[in-house]
């Protein structure tokens, strides 16, 4: 029996396949073994106060509060219109004529086995 060869386009899609997962297997190990470089830039870090600032801390405690009830009495809404219902016209649909071929018996298609040769170098 004869081996049928493989359509070139399941190789493609099979090559390109592994590629993709491939690819995405050595991203998640490139993620996981590498360490993030850490270097911050000398104007950056000279910048940083180390000291804390109370002051903000105290203004941002007397800052106004609000309550829930508060918040909600400020809210805008906005009431959304009602759909109005709008009468068609109806159609009367046409008729359709159905045609339904017809085949003679002279057009009707007849299998016949037909024996065929095979030699031993073919299997």
């Amino acid at each position: 029996m004869k081996k049928q060869k493989t359509p070139s386009f399941v190789i493609i899609a099979t090559l390109t396949v592994i590629t993709i997962v491939s690819w995405v297997v050595y991203g998640v190990y490139q993620v996981f073994v590498t360490t993030p470089s850490l270097e911050i830039s000398p104007e950056v870090a000279a910048t940083v106060n180390p000291s804390l600032d109370t002051q903000s801390l105290d203004k941002l405690q007397k800052s106004v509060f609000f309550e829930d009830s508060e918040i909600t009495k400020g809210i805008i809404t906005i009431s959304t219109p009602t759909p109005t219902v709008i009468p068609l016209t109806e159609l009367t649909p046409s008729p359709t004529p159905e045609v339904t071929p017809e085949v003679t018996p002279e057009e009707q298609l007849t299998l016949i086995p037909t024996p065929i040769e095979i030699t031993e170098e073919e299997l």
